[in-house]
């Protein structure tokens, strides 16, 4: 969490860690940046484990605009943009 909250692509992206909650981490980033920002996270924990763990591991990351919502896909496809105008659309 240390590194995650340090790195400074991340901070750039608009990146936040919100809170964690068991084996997950809980974060928010502006949508279009959240393919990136995913990549980060997952590289950024995969490693935070490499040097007191040595096997395989990886990380899932998941996008969507509510807690446990539907998935958006992370790809910029004519559904993720739908879908993120639709959430838009409940704020004006």
């Amino acid at each position: 969490m240390i590194h995650i909250g340090q790195n400074e692509e991340l901070k750039k992206l608009g990146f936040k860690m919100l809170f964690p909650v068991h084996d997950e981490l809980i974060c928010e980033c502006p949508f279009e940046n959240r393919k990136r920002c995913g990549e980060l996270l997952s590289q950024l924990m995969i490693e935070a484990g490499k040097e007191k763990i040595d096997v395989p591991q990886k990380c899932d990351v998941e996008a969507f605009f509510v807690w446990y919502g539907d998935d958006v896909p992370m790809e910029d496809t004519e559904e993720a943009l739908k879908m993120h105008q639709e959430y838009d659309a409940q704020f004006v």
